[in-house]
């Protein structure tokens, strides 16, 4: 999903702050994610645990695209 390279490089200059969810007032990494998208009609869990569980997994990191979300230690 392209646009939602294009809409978290809005994002830069957000401080970040832990738990944060409101880009007014910072996001984390999750939070980031979880704003992007939603803005974008896509309704993710908050935290990142969470969002590795939903969506289509991608088989290989050779097959993923622009706007793909790479999970570790899942």
């Amino acid at each position: 999903m392209p646009a939602a390279v294009e809409k978290a490089r809005s994002y830069t200059g957000v401080p970040y702050v832990w738990g944060g969810e409101d880009p007014a007032t910072g996001v984390d990494c999750s939070g980031l994610v979880q704003s992007v998208y939603g803005s974008l009609g896509v309704d993710l869990p908050r935290v990142a645990a969470d969002q590795s569980r939903v969506g289509t997994e991608v088989p290989s990191l050779d097959q993923a695209r622009p706007g793909d979300l790479v999970f570790f230690g899942t």
